[in-house]
C-alpha cells in the first residue's frame, strides 16, 4: 500500500479555520489599535489645551497681583516722599548747608565716624525723628485705614533711608547704608 501524505509542510498552507480566526482577530484588533491611538492623541490635545488655559489664567492672576503690589509700593513711596515732616527737615538741612557759617569739616568728621561704626554716630542717624518716621511708615502706622502691609513687602525691605539733596545720609532704619550716595548710579 501506498501512503498518501495529506499534511503539508509547516508554514506553507493555512486551513480555513486558521484564516477565519485570523481575520476575526484582525477585524477586532485593527480598529481597537486605531481607536486607542486616536483616543491617546485626542486626550493629549485636551490636556495641552487645559494646561495652557490653566497656565494662562495663573499668569494673568500673577500679573494682576504684581501690578497691584507695584502700584501699592509706588503709592507708599510717594506718601513717604510727600510727608511734610520729611520735606521740612530736608529743606532746613539744605538751607543750613548753603549757610557760609556752617563748616563742612563737621560733615567729613561725621562721615569718618559713620564709616568707623561709631555708636554715637550710628545712634544719631538711626534714632533721629526722620528715622523714627521711617520706622512708622515701615510698620504701617501711616498707611491708609484698613490697608495692611503684606508681610512679604515688609520682609523684602532690606534698607529704608533718606538722603539730602547732596546724597548724604540723613536718616536710616539700619546701619547698613553708605554715608554718601551722590556717586551711585541710582541716586
Amino acid at each position: 500500500m501506498t501512503e498518501v501524505t495529506t499534511s503539508s509542510p509547516p508554514g506553507t498552507r493555512w486551513g480555513l479555520k486558521t484564516k477565519v480566526i485570523l481575520s476575526m482577530l484582525l477585524v477586532g484588533v485593527i480598529p481597537l489599535i486605531v481607536g486607542l491611538g486616536m483616543a491617546f492623541w485626542q486626550g493629549s490635545q485636551e490636556i495641552r489645551e487645559v494646561s495652557g488655559e490653566s497656565f494662562k489664567a495663573l499668569a494673568t492672576e500673577a500679573a494682576r497681583k504684581l501690578d497691584l503690589l507695584l502700584a501699592e509700593e509706588i503709592a507708599h513711596t510717594a506718601r513717604i516722599a510727600n510727608d511734610p515732616t520729611i520735606i521740612r527737615a530736608l529743606e532746613q538741612r539744605r538751607d543750613a548747608q548753603s549757610d557760609p557759617k556752617n563748616p563742612t569739616t563737621a560733615l567729613a568728621d561725621f562721615e569718618r565716624r559713620w564709616m568707623a561704626r561709631d555708636a554715637a554716630a550710628i545712634k544719631s542717624l538711626t534714632d533721629n525723628p526722620l528715622s523714627t518716621l521711617l520706622h512708622e511708615y515701615f510698620t504701617g502706622v501711616h498707611s491708609a485705614p484698613g490697608q495692611l502691609l503684606p508681610h512679604v513687602v515688609r520682609s523684602s525691605t532690606k534698607m529704608l533711608f533718606l538722603t539730602d539733596a547732596q546724597g548724604t545720609l540723613v536718616g536710616t532704619m539700619t546701619d547698613h547704608p553708605a554715608f554718601r550716595h551722590q556717586k551711585t548710579p541710582w541716586w
